[in-house]
């Protein structure tokens, strides 16, 4: 997929920006939705693969919202490091639009017309491998919090006009 492709890019880019410390020597705190949570799971875990990436120092918190990807233990474990403080995984089980495209991806863009609305979410939430996409529900990984935003967020296209309320139930702030 193209739009992934091109956020995977930017996220190596904003690793390489983050390792060099343009950004001074003050870590900092990432906050992404849909494409730039992948962008930002990119990069965290492209710092997590330099030497020296177990320690956390360039990132503060990382809040990872409708992140369309499905991480491995390992990957989780490899972003932890690199993160201070909070790794949020903000979800919402309500996201129909992710969980189409997500189940799109899956079955090799064919199917999903012939599919029940809520099959696709269903089957969409947890891949073939069992690993379970972070945007539509917990991880349940050490050192990530799972934060459930479908009360606030009923869908991918509300993610923008609805964003401050993400963050205050993601407690952004604290």
């Amino acid at each position: 997929m193209q739009a992934q492709d091109r956020a995977k890019k930017a996220g190596r880019l904003l690793g390489e920006v983050l390792e060099k410390k343009v950004q001074g020597e003050r870590p900092v705190i990432l906050v992404g939705t849909s494409l730039g949570a992948l962008t930002i799971l990119t990069a965290l875990q492209y710092l997590a693969s330099l030497p020296g990436g177990d320690v956390p120092g360039y990132v503060e918190s990382a809040y990872l919202i409708s992140l369309p990807a499905a991480p491995t233990p390992e990957e989780w474990v490899n972003v932890r490091k690199v993160v201070a403080r909070r790794v949020v995984n903000a979800y919402s089980e309500s996201d129909w639009v992710l969980a189409g495209v997500v189940r799109c991806v899956s079955m090799n863009y064919g199917g999903v017309a012939n599919s029940r609305l809520h099959e696709v979410v269903t089957r969409a939430a947890t891949l073939s491998s069992g690993i379970k996409v972070a945007g539509l529900g917990p991880v349940n990984q050490p050192g990530v919090e799972d934060v459930d935003v479908s009360s606030t967020l009923k869908g991918h296209m509300e993610i923008q006009t609805k964003l401050s309320d993400i963050l205050k139930v993601i407690n952004v702030d604290g």
